[in-house]
């Protein structure tokens, strides 16, 4: 058995898992959303994004019982699947949109066209990423890491620290709000982790004995340093102005995650390279299309929409029930995204509540009702 298959190399390198994790996990959602958050409810809407943002990352490695129990399901391997490709796809849509948009505005054709190419760029070095081995899978994480922090020096220094603002104590929405958007936070903090192979990767390497440890230092200590970044970046987001170090900090971060996310694909025989290609390209298209209508946000809250209500809906499943129901948790995730999506894009905060609500307690109820032994299997 190599090293690698058999976690030697978490067992030499415990430290660098702790930065694999810090950017693998470092999405666009950690990157963007507190600017959307910091907007609309201030400092106290990025403290409820970080708390759950951490926490359940971190409960993936800390905790002893989690919905990886249902690995061994047929049902986990689609679904994580999905999960994977979505965040493929997320990212290139991502790079595409956010890349026209540096200064105080829109660039016009040849900034959608330039940010199309940086989301090519991205999706070709993480498709190389894929291909190698762990240990440089591990080195180019700390890699991408300090590279990330040189960006954010560089957004600071390079726009006078017009950048990074302080966070105002109000937003642009009523705080009694903040407990709706907050729900949301933790279901798809809390249970989408459970479905992330990167995280369930570096909980395999690093064993029980080590992997608290890790993923405290990883999520506590490196991921934190880096969303607190964004709470003072975000506010600079906030107030209309977005620096090109920022972009290319965005830019390493997700073709680290992409490449990570294709890698397990391939190494669980999932999806391959193609596949990932073609998610990328769809996101891609996607983000092109949105920066060019000017709907970015727009179509960026729809993908959100996957990781507050779909996967939650679908790991909530697989938790309460043993059997593969996908009928079951496509109907629960459509009646639920039927309230969340209209709620959040017009500010509807009692239909995101009912939204979320359903894909909260739905699960719980079909899973009551269809109370089975376990199906066939398939290992991931």
């Amino acid at each position: 058995m190599s090293p690698e298959a058999s976690g030697g190399i978490a067992a030499q390198r415990p430290s660098l898992w702790a930065f694999f994790l810090a950017s693998s996990w470092l999405w666009c959602i950690g990157m963007y959303l507190p600017a959307l958050l910091v907007r609309d409810f201030g400092l106290p809407g990025w403290g409820v994004f970080a708390l759950c943002n951490v926490t359940g990352a971190t409960a993936v490695g800390a905790l002893r019982g989690h919905v990886a129990g249902a690995v061994q399901q047929r049902v986990y391997a689609g679904w994580a699947r999905a999960f994977s490709l979505t965040t493929i796809a997320f990212h290139t849509m991502f790079l595409a949109w956010i890349g026209a948009v540096v200064g105080d505005g829109v660039l016009g054709d040849s900034g959608v066209a330039a940010a199309g190419l940086l989301a090519a760029l991205c999706w070709a070095a993480a498709a190389g990423l894929a291909g190698r081995g762990e240990r440089t899978l591990l080195r180019t994480a700390a890699a991408v890491y300090a590279a990330s922090i040189a960006a954010l020096a560089l957004a600071g220094l390079t726009s006078q620290w017009r950048q990074y603002q302080p966070a105002a104590l109000h937003g642009e929405e009523p705080l009694a709000a903040l407990p709706v958007a907050g729900a949301a936070l933790a279901l798809g903090f809390l249970l989408c982790p459970q479905l992330d192979l990167t995280l369930l990767r570096a909980r395999e390497a690093l064993g029980p004995q080590r992997r608290a440890r890790v993923f405290v230092a990883g999520f506590g200590g490196l991921f934190l340093l880096m969303i607190v970044a964004s709470l003072f970046y975000g506010a600079g987001i906030a107030g209309g102005w977005l620096n090109l170090w920022l972009v290319a900090h965005f830019a390493v971060q997700s073709a680290f995650t992409m490449g990570a996310h294709q890698r397990e694909l391939a190494r669980r025989r999932l999806a391959g390279g193609w596949v990932g290609a073609v998610a990328a390209g769809l996101g891609m298209l996607a983000g092109i299309a949105a920066a060019a209508l000017g709907a970015g946000e727009l179509v960026y809250k729809a993908f959100l929409a996957c990781y507050a209500v779909v996967f939650p809906v679908a790991a909530l499943l697989m938790w309460r029930s043993s059997e593969a129901r996908p009928r079951a948790t496509l109907l629960t995730a459509g009646a639920a995204l039927a309230l969340f999506v209209p709620g959040q894009l017009q500010g509807r905060w009692l239909l995101t509540a009912a939204g979320v609500a359903l894909a909260a307690g739905l699960p719980w109820v079909v899973a009551q009702r269809s109370r089975r032994s376990d199906g066939g299997v398939q290992s991931i």
